[in-house]
């Protein structure tokens, strides 16, 4: 049996396309078609955010929530995401309220989850830049 480590699975999440996850929306898990031992999903309630960043869209709900990657049974990674405009679009949290950057692996989990979910319909990058984020 091939064994994975933390970074190789967090990699093969970050490196893959939408098209290689099936979304359930009913339940929100995210499902790598490959291999079915490797899944996204949503974690904990949906929680009111307020800054200003986020609420800089026509619809103002915004809430923040964490998105989990797992293999098998075992937690690999935790990502917070923010969705914004009604749930339009997922981006990823920034460093604080005032300081808009993100890691390139928190922009590229987001990108993912953004375009493999419902929320495919809409321009994740517009969303990004319209919010003042900054890949740092």
């Amino acid at each position: 049996m091939q064994s994975y480590s933390v970074d190789s699975i967090t990699s093969l999440v970050l490196n893959s396309n939408a098209d290689d996850w099936q979304c359930d929306t009913n339940t929100g898990i995210y499902v790598f078609k490959q291999d079915v031992r490797l899944q996204i999903k949503p974690e904990g309630e949906y929680e009111k955010f307020s800054e200003q960043w986020a609420e800089k869209f026509p619809n103002p709900n915004v809430t923040r929530d964490i998105h989990s990657i797992y293999f098998e049974s075992s937690k690999v990674r935790e990502y917070f995401l923010v969705s914004v405009d009604g749930g339009r679009a997922s981006l990823p949290l920034p460093k604080s309220a005032t300081e808009l950057n993100v890691s390139r692996e928190q922009y590229a989990f987001a990108h993912l989850v953004h375009y493999a979910g419902p929320n495919c319909l809409y321009d994740f990058e517009n969303y990004f830049q319209r919010a003042g984020l900054v890949v740092a």
